[in-house]
């Protein structure tokens, strides 16, 4: 008799569960989600201490489901539907756990779900849908929608390739339109002749996304390297300005030949040609001088001893004057010759020194030192002046000269 009185009671308990397979023709509004209990009442033990079978623990659990919902308690009901059908899965408790996650929004839950139905209904009818399968699968498709947001993805140029995850996962080509869960996502934009662009994207719920990527076209390029040995000159590379020294850039070119202008007041300007090879780093050095030095201790030097040496040769000549008077036996002879000789040496010397400083004064190159980068400083030339002088039979001999 105990027997026959629990299958009378889950029999009657099934058709208040199948009334409410079907939600009510308009839905009241979602309430706010609340957390499910965190504890659930269990069911009445059955007469004569009897166990519950699985089947039985879902269906009342259907039922304490079935009654939050008529309550609007979607969030409680949703937690009874889900522990039932994991104690025991039933076809129409599937349909009701997605009406609820379609109620509180949830649209993944709701696709789960209804598919699950469906899957579940045909197998227990030999693949017949079910009545309302119109219905459902209208409510499948606003929750895919939902819970999968249009995204666009475009470019320019047109035509690109997009993958997703993974470079060989090719999906389509720019125009083109997916749809994707909520969540963050790599995607590759590649097209022959141009730069392939990888970047993540963010999906975010209820929210068509739209991402454009310009592509850059591919180009056989290499760098430049510049090193300049003063300071605060400015550097124009094809005419574009690309900064001040000290220049520590490389700035990446074109393969082919360009023009570098290096220019700063006071110092000469240079202009040159270069050739930029793919793959790699051209050197250039570059040295730039003032253009109207101030003169130095050379030029006041030699113009000093130019003047010296002009005189002792002037006197030397005078000498030889007054020695054409003379007897060559006589003292006064001698001493005229040895003013001769010396004027002639000692200024030929003297002038030849002072031509040389002022030679140096004119060919060196020069920059203020408070201008010179310590990298890019350029060695004086090796100017030296020489002055000999060597004994002779009636006198002495002086030479001088300059050495380079």
């Amino acid at each position: 008799m105990t027997s026959r009185l629990l299958i009378l009671v889950t029999m009657a308990l099934l058709p208040a569960f199948a009334g409410l397979a079907k939600p009510p023709k308009k839905a009241p509004p979602p309430p706010a989600q609340t957390e499910p209990p965190k504890t659930e009442t269990p069911p009445a033990e059955p007469p004569g201490g009897l166990t519950l079978t699985p089947k039985d623990r879902a269906t009342a659990l259907a039922k304490e489901g079935a009654e939050f919902a008529r309550n609007g308690q979607y969030a409680e009901a949703a937690s009874k539907f889900q522990q039932s059908v994991l104690v025991f899965p039933m076809t129409d408790v599937f349909y009701n756990l997605a009406y609820t996650h379609e109620q509180l929004g949830d649209w993944k839950g709701c696709v789960d779900n209804y598919t699950a139905y469906l899957e579940g209904f045909r197998g227990e009818h030999d693949g017949a849908d079910p009545p309302e399968i119109a219905a459902v699968n209208r409510s499948i498709e606003k929750c895919r929608e939902t819970a999968q947001p249009p995204i666009s993805i475009t470019s320019s140029p047109e035509g690109a390739q997009v993958a997703l995850a993974s470079r060989d996962r090719v999906v389509g080509t720019t125009p083109f339109e997916m749809k994707l869960d909520p969540g963050s996502y790599t995607i590759f934009i590649m097209k022959d002749g141009f730069t392939p662009v990888e970047t993540k994207v963010v999906v975010q719920p209820k929210q068509p996304g739209k991402f454009h990527f310009d592509l850059r076209p591919v180009v056989n390029s290499g760098k430049v390297r510049l090193k300049v040995n003063i300071r605060d000159a400015m550097i124009f590379i094809d005419g574009k300005n690309y900064g001040i020294t000290p220049f520590e850039d490389t700035p990446e070119l074109e393969v082919g030949r360009h023009q570098v202008v290096v220019k700063r007041d006071d110092y000469t300007s240079v202009n040159r040609t270069f050739e930029i090879t793919k793959g790699q780093t051209t050197e250039l050095e570059v040295d730039m001088f003032l253009t109207n030095p101030p003169p130095s201790w050379r030029s006041y030097l030699g113009w000093t001893s130019i003047s010296l040496g002009a005189l002792a040769i002037g006197g030397g000549a005078v000498a030889y004057v007054f020695a054409e008077d003379e007897f060559n036996d006589t003292d006064d002879f001698e001493q005229l010759e040895l003013f001769q000789n010396l004027g002639y040496y000692l200024g030929g010397s003297l002038f030849a020194v002072g031509l040389g400083l002022v030679i140096w004064e004119a060919v060196i190159d020069r920059v203020n030192d408070d201008d010179l980068i310590q990298a890019g400083i350029v060695p004086e030339p090796s100017i030296m002046p020489i002055v000999g002088i060597a004994p002779i039979d009636d006198g002495f001999f002086m030479s001088g000269g300059v050495r380079f």
